[in-house]
């Protein structure tokens, strides 16, 4: 990493790009007005040469190579290639002129960017596979030393504060606030201005949770006792207060994690950042196995800062190689405004996505032992889906919304945006089935053994079969946010997360009498289709995404999900019949395994017979695979 030095003294070129760049124009806006009265027949400028620098495309569609070396405006004018049939025009709008098939030569550059882009999103696919597989690791061993016990409640609870303060302080800045702006500079060519800033934001961010963590230490009791956890005997908010207190230090670590997250992120290097999760549960691995035989459950807390120091250790080296830091903080730097303009929304919406789970786990603590711990575990299985899917499209789809956005290049966007979550859809609508037809079997296959008993397993069940509920309106929200942060438009998140929390305490309240630990899975449920679908109307409504071919693909995917669901149904039957109370089985393994294949096959078999257009891309995928793996070998 290389240090500048203070920014009293900086060289006459940099001085003098910082003043050029003292005012920077906003992101612009889809136009949708004037593209009402854009001539509809305007010649096509002239495109651009195609090269293979920038990388924007999307994981399972065509996409448009703008062939711009890094740092360099993208022109609006180089042709896309021949789009997907998944974009309509806005009402009242001339529609869309066809873009021009790309030229002959330009098709090898395509194919380098499609398989660029690919292998990105298969990189950090792999890293969230392999993050939450350790996470599932990490959890078993857990469960099998602690189980649902009183002191493992107290360990949950004791998460809360620190992380509402790195959801809303370090999450917020180098999240849907930072990378917009900073891609801006780079698109530019303004790379001084572009590292000022990251230093600047670093820098304000890391000594704010500073500030704040020292407060939450102090005030770590009271908060305990009136608002995280008032269900709790005394002894467990004693213990909760010290927990809380060891893991005020895991946001200022994770807050340099996610600060070289969104920097790397933001140049469209995924290994690394993609990684750094996978050394935090790594440490928390350590806490369980090595420190809790000594230390109890404040063992897996010191776990937890030793994973979030290594969470920012791994992502340094690669930091090291692009960054340029100045040791500033002044809220007159270029671009500073803009980031905190779009942050202050920000924060108010990881405030309340924080406060939702704050309200769950002050609900929880007031139904009995073992509650909170039972909705953690719940909640980590119902993770998985979510994370493979959903959440490593939306990391990869993110920057390249950005770009594309602040290039103006809309068409682009939307079609992007568009094929992402049609993908997105094929693969959480099965899993969702998957996970409410397995939600006992899954637990007692992964959890089941030591101190996690079978009370512990009919909990973690009652939660992930409420939370899947709503795991395609998690994952659709999850897409739909990053589009209106690429938009920097962060307002209206926040103003559909008002109304979900609000509509959330209430009904959490109500369904947890009702339905106890299931009802608060099922209020966060509907709360987020509410969500979903607040923002997918507004979106449409700003810059006009719609997808012609969606309904009818959803439709087949719902009956392929259907046939999957019947087959799962006598397996799961099956896998608890096989289960034993004072242990795991080979054969329950095993057929754990094979239901999992079974239900994959047949799914992917009838979707294949319906011809749904994913199953053919994945296919592809595979052989291209293979045969590029035989070809090495031969």
């Amino acid at each position: 990493m290389q240090i500048d030095g203070a920014m009293s003294a900086p060289d006459l070129a940099a001085e003098a790009q910082i003043e050029q760049t003292r005012r920077i124009k906003w992101v612009p806006r889809p136009p949708k007005a004037k593209a009402r009265h854009k001539s509809p027949d305007a010649p096509a400028p002239e495109a651009a040469p195609l090269g293979d620098t920038v990388v924007l495309l999307t994981p399972d569609g065509p996409l448009a190579d703008r062939g711009v070396p890094p740092g360099m405006p993208i022109p609006d004018t180089a042709p896309p290639v021949e789009p997907m049939p998944i974009i309509a025009a806005l009402p009242n709008a001339p529609p869309l002129a066809a873009a021009p098939r790309p030229a002959p030569s330009a098709i090898p550059g395509v194919v380098r960017a499609r398989a660029a882009m690919g292998r990105s999103v298969a990189v950090v696919g792999l890293a969230f596979i392999a993050n939450r597989m350790l996470g599932l690791v990490r959890d078993v061993i857990i469960a099998g030393k602690f189980g649902t016990r009183a002191d493992l409640d107290a360990y949950y609870a004791a998460f809360r504060i620190p992380d509402f303060l790195f959801l809303v302080i370090a999450s917020g800045a180098f999240g849907a606030a930072f990378i917009p702006v900073f891609t801006g500079f780079l698109e530019r060519d303004e790379e001084t201005a572009a590292w000022v800033l990251a230093s600047s934001t670093l820098n304000t961010a890391f000594y704010a949770l500073t500030a704040l963590s020292a407060i939450g230490f102090f005030f770590a009791g009271l908060l305990v006792r009136t608002i995280v956890a008032p269900g709790l005997t005394a002894a467990q908010q004693h213990l909760a207060t010290d927990l809380t207190r060891i893991l005020l230090l895991q946001p200022l670590f994770l807050g340099l994690g996610g600060a070289a997250m969104g920097i790397l992120n933001a140049q469209h290097k995924f290994l690394w950042p993609a990684l750094a999760p996978v050394t935090y549960n790594l440490g928390i691995i350590f806490g369980a196995l090595i420190l809790a035989p000594h230390y109890g459950v404040k063992g897996l807390a010191y776990g937890v800062v030793i994973g979030a120091v290594g969470h920012f250790l791994t992502q340094l080296p690669a930091l090291a190689r692009v960054m340029r830091y100045y040791p500033i903080v002044s809220l007159h730097v270029p671009g500073m405004r803009q980031v905190g303009a779009l942050l202050i929304p920000r924060m108010f919406g990881q405030a309340i996505f924080a406060l939702n789970f704050v309200i769950v786990t002050n609900f929880a603590s007031r139904l009995g032992e073992g509650r909170v711990s039972g909705f953690q575990y719940g909640y980590t299985l119902f993770l998985l889906p979510h994370g493979v899917f959903a959440l490593s499209a939306a990391t990869v789809l993110f920057p390249t919304l950005s770009r594309l956005a602040s290039a103006g290049d809309w068409q682009e966007f939307r079609t992007q945006y568009a094929a992402t979550l049609r993908s997105v859809l094929f693969f959480v609508i099965p899993a969702t089935a998957a996970l409410i037809v397995l939600r006992t079997a899954i637990p007692e296959a992964i959890y089941q053994l030591g101190a996690f008993n079978a009370t512990s397993t009919a909990l973690t069940a009652t939660a992930l079969g409420a939370l899947a509920t709503g795991l395609i309106a998690y994952a659709v929200v999850e897409i739909v946010t990053r589009a209106f942060y690429a938009l920097q438009d962060t307002r209206t998140p926040v103003i559909a997360g008002v109304v979900t929390i609000a509509l959330n305490l209430p009904l959490s309240w109500v369904l947890s009498k009702t339905f106890g630990l299931g009802g608060l899975g099922l209020s966060l449920a509907i709360t987020t289709w509410l969500e979903m679908t607040i923002m997918l109307v507004v979106l449409r409504r700003r810059i006009g995404i719609t997808a012609p071919g969606l309904a009818d693909a959803l439709v087949r995917i719902f009956w392929a999900t259907t046939v999957m669901t019947v087959v799962l149904i006598p397996c799961s039957w099956l896998l608890h019949t096989l289960h034993r109370t004072t242990g795991k089985s080979i054969a329950q393994l095993v057929f754990f395994l094979v239901t999992l294949g079974i239900g994959t096959a047949v799914y992917l078999g009838i979707c294949n017979w319906l011809n749904v257009e994913e199953v053919q891309r994945v296919r592809g995928m595979v052989l291209r695979r293979l045969g590029r793996g035989r070809t090495e070998t031969s």
